[in-house]
């Protein structure tokens, strides 16, 4: 059961300070300060996150109920220059209820350089204003290195993360949606993420639908960029750039175990002098100054005529990476090294409709490098289920010509979709005053130990709450069950029936193959 909001408005002050402090507290990072709880409705402290913001201590927590909300800035009264300032502080920004139930309308700023102790977690940032759209979701720069996790960053018209400047940066960017960013007018920079003299660590994100003239995903110049179990689809190129998803200037990147797929560029007639379109990665120089990019266990198919393209002196390294040998093309001053490339079609279960899990019979299982591999797929299943770890950020946990397994969410107590404190409280109202029993007792096992107990409503509130890694056994991801225990599910097919959930975008137009591209007015084919 979750409570709504008018039910719960009568009870948040007393229900919400008895049963947070014992669970919730615990997983704050040390010393553990304030928790302050901000409602729209009036059963909180604030009304308004701003204003909990400027009231904060440092280390303290905001933690927010429900409902839509303004944009705000961490550090708003913070004067560098002024004696008589605040003393700058690092807060965590958390939702209680998870991205579904909580937005914030505009960005959040990060302009004092705040550190990695500066969270954000669980909300959808909408630049979707009603009458315009706002230009940035995440702003990072003079320093910060803020950290973000799962969030939908959406609809914003030029960058959903915006990071660095000259004072450099970075950020941290963990289970994150990325969807319907960047700008279709030329001559405007924009995308998913825009990275200038800034560190980008991307670990299991989405990037679908985002569009850009160079870089529609990732645009990163003097930047390095890291980026583990991630997923490029559907984002679309415009003129007067290239049309890469994915544009490194000067930059350098690690990309582990990514899909790169189907993305595509639009109104572009040639890429340069060949006869072509740059869907896929551009690495590019900036000033004369170049990029050098390793991809280990990476698919990078189906972008456009051209997914890769290595410009003068740039370097790249290509480990037991799924690409076309023929969309590849580089200078002849250029370093492409090869280790085990795979030059096959990746049977995805279905592209076309967003599901980019590999089919029992790909080619890609069991065919990656046993490097430093992440313990989990961008679904939460481990990375390595058979004999090696499969190519890609998917991977193939079911038996050989077989349906896969049951998924579900583990945490998902009352199989709503979500993990937030619904389920915990479905969990005590279950375990202690005679509740309904869950439908999926797999998913209401949180520490995943074949019970039942109060010590899975304890591992909701590390997922929820904990610094990284938060719960080892939640992932926050649709997943099947690996351990032998009595529990099963009588249910959960409406929160995991599909793997990629495609969030609209802001410019929806349909995927057109390379017969159907058109040209700016002006060009010629």
């Amino acid at each position: 059961m979750v409570l709504t909001v008018s039910a719960m408005s009568t009870v948040r002050k007393t229900a919400l300070r008895l049963l947070l402090p014992a669970a919730f507290i615990f997983w704050l990072p040390a010393p553990a300060a304030e928790v302050l709880i901000v409602d729209q409705n009036g059963g909180g402290d604030f009304t308004g996150i701003q204003s909990a913001l400027d009231a904060a201590q440092d280390g303290d927590t905001v933690l927010v109920m429900p409902g839509v909300y303004r944009g705000v800035r961490f550090n708003r009264l913070f004067r560098r220059s002024d004696p008589e300032s605040p003393l700058l502080k690092n807060l965590a920004l958390v939702s209680a209820f998870g991205p579904g139930q909580t937005v914030i309308r505009g960005g959040v700023r990060f302009l004092n350089g705040e550190s990695s102790r500066s969270v954000v977690r669980g909300f959808t940032l909408d630049g979707d204003m009603g009458s315009g759209r706002a230009y940035f979701g995440i702003v990072a720069t003079r320093g910060a290195s803020p950290v973000i996790e799962r969030c939908v960053i959406r609809n914003f018209e030029r960058f959903g993360v915006a990071c660095g400047d000259r004072f450099g940066g970075a950020i941290t960017l963990i289970d994150c949606v990325f969807s319907g960013n960047g700008w279709e007018r030329e001559s405007r920079l924009g995308g998913a993420i825009g990275a200038t003299g800034c560190e980008v660590t991307l670990t299991n994100c989405i990037m679908v639908d985002n569009v850009g003239p160079n870089g529609a995903a990732v645009y990163a110049v003097y930047s390095s960029v890291s980026m583990v179990n991630c997923l490029v689809a559907g984002n679309r190129g415009v003129p007067p750039g290239l049309g890469a998803a994915l544009y490194f200037a000067h930059s350098a990147g690690l990309l582990r175990n990514c899909t790169i797929a189907n993305n595509r560029s639009f109104n572009v007639c040639y890429f340069w002098q060949y006869d072509g379109r740059l869907g896929g990665i551009d690495l590019s120089r900036y000033y004369g100054n170049a990029s050098d990019v390793v991809l280990e266990n990476c698919i990078i198919w189906d972008n456009q005529e051209i997914s890769l393209w290595v410009a003068p002196n740039c370097k790249v390294n290509l480990i037991n990476c799924c690409i076309n040998d023929r969309e590849v093309l580089q200078d002849p001053t250029a370093v492409v090294e090869v280790q085990g490339l795979i030059n096959a079609n990746p049977l995805f279960v279905d592209s076309e409709a967003g599901d980019f899990r590999l089919r029992p019979d790909s080619p890609l299982i069991d065919r990656g490098a046993e490097l430093e591999l992440p313990d989990t797929d961008l679904e939460g299943n481990p990375r390595v289920c058979r004999n090696a770890p499969d190519i890609g950020a998917y991977e193939y946990c079911g038996a050989e010509n077989s349906e896969p397994a049951l998924q579900f969410l583990r945490g998902d107590a009352n199989a709503d979709g979500d993990i937030d404190i619904g389920d915990a409280i479905s969990l005590l109202q279950f375990a202690f005053v005679g509740g309904p029993e869950p439908y999926c007792l797999d998913a209401a096992d949180g520490n995943d130990d074949g019970k039942i107990n109060l010590a899975d409503v304890v591992a909701i509130f590390a997922y929820l709450f904990g610094e990284p890694p938060l719960s080892a056994t939640i992932s926050g991801r649709c997943s099947t069950d690996r351990t032998e225990d009595i529990l099963d599910c009588r249910s959960y097919e409406e929160a995991c029936g599909d793997v990629v959930e495609w969030i609209p975008g802001a410019f929806p137009e349909p995927i057109m193959r390379p017969g159907q591209m058109r040209c700016p007015p002006g060009l010629q084919e």
